[in-house]
């Protein structure tokens, strides 16, 4: 089902009993909060599974600098902060590309590790 009135953009905010993973992936590179809550509300997400490159959705949220978005992954149970990219964590991606609130956001996450 789309919401036309979506001003977001014609994304799904109901799925079938399969949930398509590409969708995940366009929620969250595109920055579309409205489909990402729809996808977070799922049981049956695998929200810190990764992509071909082994970036997970926070990941993606952090790179591309999508605040709400990641607001919105961060209120998720399941959602690993610490989990890395290839050795980089969503946190030093979003210090290399200066996205300054999403840095904060996730140093006052309650569950970051330090190493």
């Amino acid at each position: 089902m789309y919401d036309p009135q979506d001003k977001e953009g014609p994304w799904p905010l109901k799925f079938e009993k399969e949930i398509d993973p590409a969708q995940t992936w366009k929620s969250i590179v595109f920055g579309h909060v409205n489909a990402t809550n729809a996808l977070l509300a799922r049981k049956d997400i695998q929200i810190n599974q990764g992509n071909q490159n082994g970036a997970t959705p926070l990941y993606i949220a952090c790179q591309k600098g999508h605040l709400k978005v990641v607001q919105s992954l961060l209120t998720h149970k399941e959602i690993d902060i610490n989990k890395d990219c290839k050795g980089t964590t969503p946190l030093a991606k979003a210090m290399e590309k200066e996205h300054n609130e999403i840095v904060t956001l996730l140093q006052h996450h309650g569950s970051l590790k330090c190493n």
